[in-house]
């Protein structure tokens, strides 16, 4: 089991500036159009041989383009041993309420959040 949280919250939480880990499981190609700037990227299909670079000495968060593949990834370190929380809705949600967490690249296909 792993605790989930809006959003809205994560990005209260970054802009804060706390120390925290934030990771995008989402692939190279997706992380190269839209991204927070602060997460490390890791994506699913590699999560299993690289969850170690996590820092787990701090608060850890997931997030991905819908909050699917994060809860993924979520429930495979609850299975590990490994506290994460999972962030609900994801890139998708930050995107729809417009927030100035997230970098746009000149690769950004608007139909990718559809």
């Amino acid at each position: 089991m792993y605790q989930e949280i809006s959003a809205q919250k994560l990005e209260e939480i970054v802009q804060t500036k706390q120390p925290i880990e934030l990771i995008d499981v989402r692939e190279e190609h997706e992380w190269n159009m839209i991204r927070i700037p602060q997460a490390k990227l890791i994506p699913l299909s590699q999560f299993p041989d690289r969850y170690q670079e996590i820092d787990f000495g701090r608060e850890v968060y997931i997030l991905c383009r819908t909050g699917a593949r994060s809860g993924q990834a979520c429930a495979w370190l609850a299975q590990n041993g490994k506290q994460a929380t999972n962030v609900a809705g994801s890139i998708k949600a930050l995107y729809d309420s417009q927030s100035d967490i997230l970098e746009i690249t000149e690769h950004f296909q608007p139909q990718y959040l559809l």
